[in-house]
């Protein structure tokens, strides 16, 4: 995985070869393990979740993700819309 932007700051975290997590944000540097302590560096803090993310154990590539827990119409959990549904297609309802 390459340079990762958080979005609310828009540090960047980078994983280095020594396995800490580099932190650059306007301009200055600091470097983290995984869990998001710092090390050394300018930059003192940072998001524990995103230096998890970044510099967190790696799946392998045969790994077979989880279901997300959301049901489908086809194991019979969730009801799905009918073409009863009282909204019509311009944006109206029936009476």
């Amino acid at each position: 995985m390459g340079p990762v932007v958080e979005a609310l700051t828009g540090a960047v975290y980078a994983l280095e070869p020594d396995g800490l997590v580099r932190v650059e944000h306007r301009g200055r540097k600091g470097w983290f393990d995984p869990h998001g302590r710092w090390v050394r560096g300018e930059v003192r803090t940072a998001m524990p979740h995103m230096c998890l993310w970044v510099g967190g154990p790696k799946l392998p590539d045969d790994a077979v993700p989880l279901r997300s827990g959301i049901s489908t119409a086809d194991d019979g959990a969730a009801d799905p819309v009918t073409t009863d549904d009282p909204v019509t297609t311009d944006g109206g309802s029936q009476p």
